[in-house]
């Protein structure tokens, strides 16, 4: 059966129906890749791909709330799959046996069933408080003027590491740590959401939740631009095909070392290189790298503070549903931020 299934309509997921095997009720949609498939088959158990956790995801595997499979079914299209499950307890992390538990009435949205259980209590684990990390350095003051311009107000200015209220509720918090830091902050799981540079998600490698980009840099609206600069004896070793080794200094080794094995060029990448061929760094009009004798040649990687989030706790709803709405007052407060636009200046390619 698994071989007849066409994963390769949807990204390599087909989408299942999961029905109350007793009455037919409809509890949930969900994705699942090959492995979910098989886990699926082989344990009784359903297993889904979460396109939220980006992972495998056994149901029930926190609360208990288990789905056993009783029957499957596949569509003439091979494409979806339909399961009859016994559901231990609730289907949604919310408190409810069923996800749809909203029902369009007189043109609005109404809740139509009672929950079953109490999330806080089920994932006790996993708290309705947010801790949200703000980057410390050149991206701290603009992050806290957007803050008071979405109406967040923390407790103090000066959060230095420790958790600070939000307008005195208990359930926001900020923590500030460093923007290089909070990616793995974020992944860790040691906080909630954050902000940080997509640059700084980009070299560490995190695959995270991109919540919204925010589009502010340390100075307002707009981006920041890495570019690409050389000592002008050494631009022909920027030609693609060239073999000459050169040696690049930057504080983003891992993005630059990508875009270079891109073009084929041979280089050392590190952020400790003295005397180096080329430099990456972040330029507003390309004055200062050129006053230092440096030829820009192009502009590598461009990013802006983005609200990033972990991948297992978007997940829950609660959770979700606060984050987004956090989210959608930040994004709209960026309005009012100044504008920051920057004229760089490059070699002809």
């Amino acid at each position: 059966m698994i071989e007849k299934l066409r994963f390769d309509k949807c990204g390599g997921l087909v989408p299942v129906v999961i029905q109350d095997h007793e009455n037919l009720a409809v509890l949930m949609v969900g994705f699942m890749n090959m492995e979910a498939v098989e886990l699926t088959l082989s344990t009784g158990i359903v297993h889904y791909w979460s396109r939220k956790k980006k992972r495998i995801w056994k149901k029930g595997e926190q609360s208990g709330h288990f789905q056993y499979v009783k029957k499957v079914f596949v569509d003439n299209d091979a494409d979806t799959l339909l399961l009859l499950v016994e559901q231990i307890g609730g289907a949604v992390e919310d408190g409810y046996r069923s996800c749809f538990y909203y029902e369009y009435v007189d043109g609005t949205l109404q809740i139509c069933t009672e929950p079953i259980f109490d999330p806080k209590t089920v994932y006790a684990m996993h708290s309705d408080r947010i801790r949200i990390g703000i980057p410390t350095g050149s991206l701290y003051t603009m992050t806290l003027t957007l803050f008071e311009l979405a109406g967040y107000y923390p407790e103090k200015y000066e959060v230095n590491g420790i958790e600070c209220n939000i307008n005195g509720r208990n359930d926001l918090c900020l923590v500030s740590s460093t923007a290089q830091e909070i990616p793995e902050l974020i992944a860790s799981g040691k906080i909630d959401i954050g902000i940080t540079g997509k640059d700084m998600v980009v070299e560490k490698g995190h695959e995270l939740t991109d919540v919204v980009d925010l589009g502010y840099n340390e100075n307002g609206i707009g981006e920041i631009t890495w570019v690409l600069a050389c000592r002008p004896d050494k631009k022909h070793h920027f030609y693609i095909g060239s073999q000459s080794k050169i040696r690049v200094r930057t504080e983003i080794p891992n993005i630059v070392k990508d875009y270079l094995k891109q073009l084929g060029i041979v280089a050392d990448v590190d952020a400790s290189i003295n005397d180096a061929d080329a430099i990456v760094a972040i330029c507003e009009s390309g004055q200062t790298i050129e006053s230092n004798g440096f030829l820009l040649l192009c502009p590598l990687f461009a990013s802006t503070a983005h609200l990033y989030a972990n991948n297992e706790n978007i997940a829950y709803g609660w959770k979700r549903r606060k984050i987004e709405e956090l989210a959608a007052c930040l994004k709209a407060a960026t309005r009012e931020l100044p504008k920051n636009h920057k004229n760089l200046r490059f070699m002809d390619k």
